[in-house]
């Protein structure tokens, strides 16, 4: 049995608030809390690399440690101070930036290498009450994120140095928690990912994110977590993720990630797609689309960015 949810643009969001169908047959529960956790891996991954941005931004002024370029620190809507090799990021819960408010602190440090450009270099990244918040409709949907991370600069280089058609890639890796919606259970989620960026025009980025450990014997897992209804959870890069500056970093243009948890069902999420969950080949694709399998069941739903 298939069903298709078409989603109405009344409804669109971003990656980070997709929420779930409930389906009228014998297993509603699985399925929708399936669609919610891929919702919410989407959102945790979006909203995580828009940190790594702040990340690059902060590597790539000589205000920072181990900075690169003569520029201010400045990212939307958060203060900076410095003190030896550490930059913290105070976000101030009061300016919408691209349709999100942000509080809480992220911290910064290089802890190997004399500048994050260098081969091999490391920052560490700390997440202190960081918030994300969007209102949807009237609802206030957030995601607040604890725990550290590690980013190390394979290639070396920076971002805003690239020649066209140059690459770096940057390794992540780490554990986060994080509380969905006001809930009080934080929820851990292990992240191991590689991300190369690739200059394509005059400030045109295009970065390509796949996951970088083993899990149950399956290559190309990026996450392993617990979802926000207690259950254990994996996922896998099944094809590159590319996203652009163009269309925005939390607008994935192509890719697969594939979702398994221990209830033996599967979810495949397919990005750049039309409201018909068709491929998109246009600039910059408005919906994605995801499949549930699980025994003889199957379900489709397409949601707009």
């Amino acid at each position: 049995m298939k069903k298709l949810l078409a989603i109405s643009l009344l409804l669109s969001t971003s990656l980070f608030f997709q929420g779930c169908r409930k389906d009228d047959d014998n297993e509603p529960n699985l399925s929708s809390q399936f669609f919610q956790q891929s919702a919410d891996e989407s959102g945790v991954s979006a909203e995580n690399d828009l940190v790594f941005e702040n990340v690059n931004t902060v590597f790539q002024t000589t205000e920072a440690p181990g900075g690169g370029r003569a520029a201010a620190i400045n990212i939307c809507g958060a203060t900076t101070s410095i003190a030896g090799n550490v930059v913290t990021l105070t976000f101030d819960g009061t300016t919408a930036c691209d349709g999100r408010i942000r509080t809480g602190v992220v911290i910064i440090q290089l802890i190997e290498g004399a500048r994050f450009r260098d081969v091999n270099a490391v920052a560490k990244v700390s997440y202190n009450n960081y918030s994300v918040q969007r209102t949807i409709a009237g609802t206030s949907r957030t995601i607040v994120f604890n725990g550290t991370q590690y980013v190390k600069n394979i290639s070396g280089g920076n971002v805003i140095d690239l020649a066209a058609g140059g690459s770096l890639v940057h390794k992540i890796s780490g554990n986060l928690s994080a509380q969905f919606d006001g809930q009080a259970t934080r929820r851990t989620w292990s992240l191991s990912r590689l991300r190369t960026y690739t200059k394509t025009g005059e400030n045109q980025y295009e970065l390509t994110i796949v996951g970088d450990t083993t899990y149950n014997g399956q290559s190309g897992v990026d996450v392993i977590g617990t979802n926000r209804f207690g259950d254990r959870f994996w996922a896998i890069t099944a094809t590159p993720i590319k996203v652009n500056n163009n269309c925005g970093w939390g607008r994935p243009t192509q890719g697969k990630r594939a979702h398994y948890n221990d209830n033996d069902a599967s979810l495949i999420v397919t990005f750049g797609t039309n409201l018909n969950g068709i491929l998109d080949s246009s600039n910059c694709p408005a919906f994605y689309k995801v499949d549930y399998t699980r025994r003889n069941r199957s379900y489709t739903a397409v949601y707009p960015y």
